[in-house]
């Protein structure tokens, strides 16, 4: 807590010094343009077994404060830290809106349009964690540039980010740079999208330092996620090749899951995530069957969650119960 009240008083300080701010009947006002302060806190309780044991604690997963804002109509900024990471600062950027024929440009440190959460905020996630594909094949945040084209409902990102595997780095560790290419198309209640990652990666980059042996390193896969009356049913597939690493060279990951709005309080649903990083090997599948219910005490922004989570292939039985408090403003 002691650092997450350090983090708010430097955000604070900055927002100062950078945009000064005077008090007015309406409240206060920045030099130039807009400013809103956002945040999220989202702690846990979870009791788990291993098979062996049994342990349970109390953590909290996230404590983020965001600063959004417009220095002109078409120049957005977004600032966000989090408590819990080192360091601290998580995404820098900015966004120049219809920068031209309906195409907004985005340049900084972000999540990039790929896989269906990456672009998402932490507080709409359907369940506590991020699906097995998600957690195992995303770029997380990166230094890069990416467009967004409107066409109608539908849109194109096309991105030249640093690195497919060195994730949620403020530097780069080769020369090479990575192309991400994502269709989204969105008719009515229908959310989906095809998307392609391609880069060439030495991975001896990220311990011992380049040998100059750079091969290719690829993400390819898709999602639909469609809303039927109080019904949200979604599936994701990816496949990744990975030339330059031994031990993980063909991979796949694929997840279905659904989510009901029995009413405007409470939610339930369940996912079941598989997960194969080797498909050379017979022996290091994962599968992963989550169970969760929703509180909403005021929408997504006060919200109760429990989730049970139980690995279907561990002979053992392991599972985890956890127990969410989220507060988003």
């Amino acid at each position: 807590m002691k650092r997450f009240l350090t983090i708010f008083g430097v955000l604070a300080i900055a927002a100062m010094i950078a945009m000064p701010a005077t008090a007015s009947a309406e409240g206060v006002t920045i030099g130039k343009g807009t400013c809103k302060l956002m945040g999220i806190f989202q702690g846990n309780f979870t009791i788990s077994n291993d098979g062996n044991e049994t342990t349970d604690s109390f953590n909290y997963s996230r404590a983020r404060l965001l600063l959004i804002g417009n220095v002109t109509d078409n120049v957005k900024y977004i600032f966000q830290g989090d408590a819990k990471s080192s360091p601290w600062l998580l995404d820098a950027r900015m966004i120049f809106l219809n920068a031209f024929a309906n195409t907004d440009i985005q340049v900084g440190r972000f999540l990039p349009n790929f896989t269906y959460y990456m672009p998402q905020l932490v507080s709409k996630l359907d369940f506590v964690d991020y699906p097995l594909l998600t957690k195992n094949y995303a770029m997380w945040r990166q230094v890069g540039i990416q467009t967004t084209t409107k066409f109608g409902a539908h849109s194109l990102n096309v991105g030249i980010l640093n690195s497919v595997v060195n994730t949620n780095t403020w530097s780069d560790s080769d020369n090479w740079k990575d192309f991400l290419v994502r269709l989204n198309i969105n008719p009515s209640n229908i959310n989906a999208a095809i998307y392609a990652l391609m880069g060439q990666t030495d991975y001896a980059c990220l311990t011992t330092g380049c040998t100059g042996d750079y091969l290719l390193a690829m993400r390819m896969g898709g999602f639909i996620r469609a809303t039927i009356d109080k019904l949200i049913a979604q599936a994701e597939f990816l496949f990744a090749i990975d030339e330059a690493d031994p031990d993980n060279q063909n991979g796949m990951a694929l997840y279905a899951q659904a989510m009901y709005n029995a009413t405007e309080k409470v939610a339930f649903g369940a996912r079941l995530g598989y997960l194969e990083p080797n498909m050379d090997a017979d022996d290091d599948q994962t599968m992963r069957l989550t169970a969760a219910l929703n509180y909403m005490i005021e929408a997504i922004n006060v919200m109760l969650s429990t989730n049970f989570i139980y690995d279907v292939k561990e002979p053992d039985n392991q599972f985890q119960l956890v127990e969410q408090a989220q507060v988003a403003f």
